[in-house]
């Protein structure tokens, strides 16, 4: 009440009520007079504020919200009764699956919308004033593709007939399933990509020195979300190593048979040099097939006994740690002189000299003789 002047603006708090106002008027002579009337509150419809949502979205036209996918986005909504009574509501109708209230009493919502949120969805709620008036909100909002982007700059280094991991990193990240391929390059004989990015496989000798190379694509399903990159990295060479041998045991005069030295790297010759076996301690009777490690060769009377043979393997890659060796004993047993000579006379003539020369297969090597046994 100013200057007689009686005013003011009623909220939504004193809706549907009847106030009694009472005014008195007073003279400068002590006369008085009092009003008193009853003065009833209608209720008004709620009416929509702003809807302010940070960051700014891409453009806004007529109920349509443009915003980017893997953006999160804060989103209050204002009407001009919210907080004014004790009833009143935000109620949601429709959400997107990205989207959700921090604080449902003041409209406030937060989401990040990801890969599979890409489309338009609706957001609608309505908000009652308690008073018997309620407004709905109704918004849609297209979220726009953003097109994967591959981050990782460098591959790790591979190492020979160890298992090989690493990821490739992609923004946005986490934003929905992701295809992943390899498409070409050297590496994409041993190396495999899955549906997370995670590399693997398992390079083998014939790798090492090689300037590997892979190209790999990522999709995300949505018309224009791809990128491809091209990655090279290096394949380190590890030393061979031998299946162990400790003892390799034959019989004088038969044919070694059936023994095989073996390396991870055989077969999988290097790029440099010459790869393979050779013998650099061993008797004269043995050799060794450089391709296969297989041994070959008899061994006679004048062998027999134990001796120490030294196999070398070249994994064909030219550095300090592409050689192995490998000790091994050699076992040759003696197997025993066999008469050649079996028909010897058996009629011998007094006073004239029985005589028969006998022969064994040893002879060569020193055999001597001894009668067991003999008649006088």
């Amino acid at each position: 009440l100013v200057d007689s002047i009686l005013s003011g603006y009623p909220t939504n708090a004193a809706s549907d009520q009847i106030h009694t106002v009472e005014i008195v008027a007073t003279d400068s002579h002590g006369g008085r007079d009092t009003l008193e009337f009853d003065l009833e509150i209608a209720n008004a419809a709620p009416v929509l504020d702003t809807i302010f949502i940070s960051p700014s979205p891409d453009s806004i036209r007529g109920e349509t919200i443009y915003i980017k996918e893997a953006q999160t986005y804060s989103i209050d909504i204002d009407v001009d009764d919210e907080g004014q009574g004790t009833n009143t509501a935000y109620v949601k109708n429709a959400m997107p699956a990205w989207l959700s209230f921090i604080d449902q009493d003041s409209c406030q919502l937060r989401g990040t919308p990801g890969n599979d949120d890409i489309g338009t969805d609706s957001l609608k709620v309505t908000f009652d004033d308690g008073n018997g008036e309620s407004i709905q909100i109704t918004r849609y909002f297209e979220v726009r593709n953003e097109a994967p982007s591959i981050q990782t700059s460098t591959l790790i280094t591979a190492i020979e007939d160890s298992a090989y991991t690493d990821t490739v990193k992609v923004y946005p990240y986490s934003q929905g399933d992701y295809t992943f391929s390899i498409t070409g390059g050297s590496a994409s004989a041993w190396l495999i990509i899955d549906s997370t990015g995670i590399l693997n496989g398992t390079p083998n000798n014939s790798h090492v020195g090689q300037s590997m190379d892979v190209t790999i694509k990522v999709d995300d399903g949505h018309e224009g979300g791809t990128d491809t990159k091209h990655f090279f990295f290096d394949v380190e060479n590890r030393q061979p190593v031998f299946t162990v041998i400790d003892t390799i045991t034959i019989i004088e005069d038969d044919s070694i048979t059936g023994v095989n030295f073996q390396t991870d790297d055989e077969g999988f010759a290097g790029t440099e040099g010459d790869s393979g076996y050779v013998l650099l301690q061993r008797p004269d009777w043995l050799s060794i097939n450089p391709g296969t490690g297989e041994l070959s060769g008899t061994p006679n009377d004048s062998d027999v006994g134990d001796t120490t043979i030294t196999v070398k393997y070249s994994d064909g890659n030219g550095e300090s740690n592409s050689v192995k060796t490998m000790d091994v004993i050699l076992i040759v047993e003696n197997n025993p002189p066999t008469f050649t000579t079996t028909d010897p006379p058996e009629t011998a003539t007094e006073d004239i000299e029985y005589s028969y020369t006998l022969r064994t297969d040893d002879d060569e090597w020193g055999v001597s003789f001894d009668t067991l046994y003999a008649c006088r």
